[in-house]
Order: C-alpha cells, then sequence, then structure tokens
C-alpha cells in the first residue's frame, strides 16, 4: 500500500510541474511555421506582428543571413505579439521561445535571439550557453538600453534593430 500511495504521489508532483514549453510559445512557435510556410524568404528575422515594414524587415533578413554563414554563430529575431495576460513572464516566455525554435533545425550552439513584443513594449535578448561566454546578460542589457531602445523611442524601430544587430555582430566575432 505504501508503494502504491508513493506512486501515487509521485506522479501527481510531476503533473503539477511546469511543462517544458508553455501553450503560449506553442501557439507562437505554430505561428512562425505557418508564417514561414506562407512567406517562406524569411528564416532569421521573423515579424508576425507587422511592426516593421517589409522592406525592414528584407534588409535585417539579408544581414542575418550573412552574417549567419558563420560555422558556429546565428543571429535570429521574432517580433511576436505577447500579451501580459499569457501564463509567464515576458523574460521566461522569450527564453523558451528560444529555446524551442531555431530556424532551419540549426545544430549550431551559438545561438543569440532577439524577441520584441510592441504590444506591451518589452524586447529581451537570449544566448545560449556558449554565447553568453561572450556576450554576457550585462553586454546584452547594454546593447538594448543605450542602442536599440534609443532608437525605439525616436520611432526608429528599424535603425534601432539594425544598429544593435550590428553591435552584437561587432562583438561576437
Amino acid at each position: 500500500m505504501q508503494k502504491i500511495l508513493t506512486l501515487l504521489f509521485v506522479l501527481i508532483f510531476y503533473s503539477c510541474l511546469p511543462q517544458s514549453k508553455s501553450d503560449s510559445v506553442s501557439k507562437i512557435v505554430t505561428d512562425i511555421n505557418k508564417n514561414n510556410s506562407l512567406n517562406g524568404s524569411f528564416e532569421y528575422a521573423i515579424d508576425l506582428t507587422s511592426f516593421l515594414d517589409h522592406a525592414s524587415i528584407e534588409k535585417l533578413e539579408l544581414k542575418l543571413k550573412n552574417y549567419n554563414t558563420s560555422p558556429t554563430n546565428q543571429i535570429y529575431f521574432f517580433i511576436v505579439d505577447f500579451s501580459e495576460t499569457n501564463e509567464e513572464p515576458f523574460d521566461l516566455f522569450a527564453v523558451n521561445l528560444s529555446n524551442s525554435f531555431v530556424p532551419n533545425n540549426s545544430k549550431k550552439v551559438n545561438n543569440l535571439t532577439i524577441i520584441i513584443s510592441p504590444k506591451i513594449r518589452k524586447l529581451r535578448i537570449s544566448t545560449s550557453n556558449e554565447a553568453q561566454k561572450v556576450l554576457t546578460d550585462e553586454i546584452c542589457k547594454k546593447i538594448i538600453d543605450s542602442i536599440i531602445v534609443p532608437e525605439f523611442k525616436k520611432a526608429n524601430y528599424y535603425e534601432g534593430l539594425d544598429k544593435g544587430i550590428d553591435e552584437i555582430i561587432r562583438l561576437w566575432k
């Protein structure tokens, strides 16, 4: 009887633990896959909100595609419709999304993902463990605060992303 109770307790305990991929991340990954099947030309610069115009996305996509020919490092960005009512905080959502979706099924371990939610006015740079050795949280925060956000405040969204990506590339050689 004690073994049955112990087993029951373990099953209940593990069923209450958070799943590795939240519903909001699963939905965004599905949206990204759907977006890519409709518009297969964008692999690294994904805007699910029409935050940037098509020409800006194309320029950023080309920049990332050219950089991502590196044998080890890859940069992606996602602009998503995240709501504060989602079941998880934005930072956790961003990390989960970054870990859950890497375009082209990349096996590269050095990935960096910029995730933006215009709806709640938040952005995050998520790095893989290997990338974080060079691009620490402090460096990423500095890029956000001193390069990207000042341009965003002037409604220069493309310029903010373009300059931020340039700085990431410069530091991550």
